[in-house]
């Protein structure tokens, strides 16, 4: 008899166990598709052309908005000498991106955030990437129309901007879009 109520402690501890991971892995992974978009890593290859299409200059502000692992920041203060912002909404890829930033000495040319981009002012930004959904492009754009300065190039993977002005698309990547802030 104690060696069955033991068993059954042991099976009910395992189901609770497993309940409260998948719980914290849904607030932590899938609670983002409803606060912009899921973690999707970008391709390296996709980063190179998305920062490419902004023709970026050395020194400009580069946000990237659901940066997940920081790739995208990174390969921007790297590559581009531009000073980089990623925000994201989960706290543990923020950790990984701010020890990789770390490791790679990046401290004065990327940051990484905890937060909600919504929440966060955008004006200094040159440069604008997001790889996001249509539903979160389509809230964002009016920020970016009333909070972006003339000017301000926003590149876009897979989803659109219908009033904010399209530039081009990638030559290799159609997906990748460009648009531009009026001047």
């Amino acid at each position: 008899m104690d060696l069955i109520l033991l068993t059954l402690v042991i099976i009910a501890f395992v189901i609770v166990a497993a309940c409260l991971v998948s719980s914290l892995v849904f607030l932590l992974f899938g609670l983002t598709i409803f606060l912009g978009a899921p973690y999707v890593p970008t391709p390296l290859k996709v980063v190179k052309r998305m920062i490419e299409l902004a023709e970026p200059k050395p020194g400009e502000t580069f946000y990237d908005l659901g940066s997940g692992d920081g790739r995208i920041i990174i390969g921007a203060a790297i590559n581009y000498n531009l000073k980089a912002v990623g925000y994201e909404i989960n706290p543990i890829l923020v950790y990984y991106s701010r020890e990789k930033i770390k490791r790679l000495g990046l401290q004065s040319k990327a940051k990484a955030y905890w937060g909600n981009f919504f929440r966060k002012n955008l004006s200094d930004a040159d440069i604008v990437l997001v790889y996001l959904l249509q539903p979160t492009n389509n809230f964002l754009e009016k920020k970016f129309i009333s909070q972006l300065k003339p000017g301000t190039r926003i590149v876009s993977l897979s989803f659109t901007f219908k009033d904010i002005p399209f530039v081009k698309a990638d030559t290799v990547y159609p997906q990748i879009r460009l648009y531009q802030i009026p001047k």
